[in-house]
């Protein structure tokens, strides 16, 4: 990743994060940016809507999952990563998405998220990534596990998307939404 690319994407979230508007307005100029600056073509998206604090969630994910080979493909009809009501406090996310391999719909629980931890808050948001994109079920691996450990450390999140990479880069013929570089 370039430094300008870095800047920028820095200089972003900063902008980002003073915006006193509306939380649930979407920022569809993210990946405008984004695309613009690592060479990718913008997502061949209908819709494109991401709760702005959810974002870095995701681009964590792609990035942490880029490092050890993978490349997400985001080329879906829809892509729609948003905060609800879900109305179950057990219940932290739901992959709406999952086994429809034509869009991306994550709900988040907005209840409980102001509950987690950091680290806890990617757990969740990367189990329900790799529902949608990769349609793994619960228990396939130990990302997704039912329950969200009670203490996530940066060290439990690097074991688990190593083995989500790994079992992603063995099984790529499984995978549509994955890239070999």
């Amino acid at each position: 990743m370039s430094e300008l690319y870095r800047g920028v994407v820095n200089r972003f979230k900063l902008f980002l994060n003073k915006r006193n508007q509306d939380k649930s307005r979407m920022y569809y100029l993210y990946v405008l940016i984004t695309s613009a600056l690592i060479g990718y073509s913008q997502p061949k998206t209908n819709t494109f809507l991401v709760d702005r604090d959810l974002i870095h969630f995701v681009v964590s994910f792609e990035q942490e999952l880029g490092k050890r080979g993978v490349e997400i493909n985001w080329n879906y009809q829809d892509i729609v990563i948003r905060f609800a009501n879900i109305g179950r406090k057990d219940v932290l996310g739901v992959a709406h998405g999952m086994n429809h391999d034509t869009d991306i719909s994550i709900a988040i629980n907005s209840n409980a998220w102001a509950y987690l931890s950091y680290n806890q808050k990617k757990w969740v948001m990367w189990h329900e990534l790799a529902h949608d994109l990769f349609n793994y079920k619960h228990y396939d691996i130990e990302l997704m596990m039912t329950a969200i450990p009670e203490f996530v450390e940066r060290s439990d999140l690097n074991r688990v998307v190593n083995e989500l990479a790994k079992d992603l880069l063995d099984n790529q013929n499984k995978w549509n939404t994955i890239k070999h570089r």
